[in-house]
């Protein structure tokens, strides 16, 4: 899956946020930028994968598609925020 890097990356950024094993994340949002070429289910299912292999469980994963043509992250996905339980 081409998209491996990428959600590693975003991982990393929940990481950096919070520790996902002492504070179970809950949920993820996620936007996919109007000019990319990645597919929601794919990002979706990946960050799943990738979190019960870093954290033992997965969260509720939410990805949405921008419409903005000219958004800074266009070609990208942004952490749009993250849910913690409590």
């Amino acid at each position: 899956m081409h998209e491996s890097r990428l959600v590693a990356q975003l991982i990393g950024r929940v990481e950096a946020e919070v520790d996902p094993v002492e504070t179970r994340v809950t949920h993820l949002a996620l936007r996919i930028g109007a000019l990319s070429a990645l597919a929601s289910a794919a990002l979706r299912d990946g960050v799943e994968e990738h979190a019960v292999l870093a954290w033992g469980y997965a969260p509720n994963i939410e990805v949405e598609r921008s419409d903005v043509i000219d958004d800074p992250g266009g070609l990208g996905v942004t952490l749009v925020s993250i849910q913690v339980e409590g």
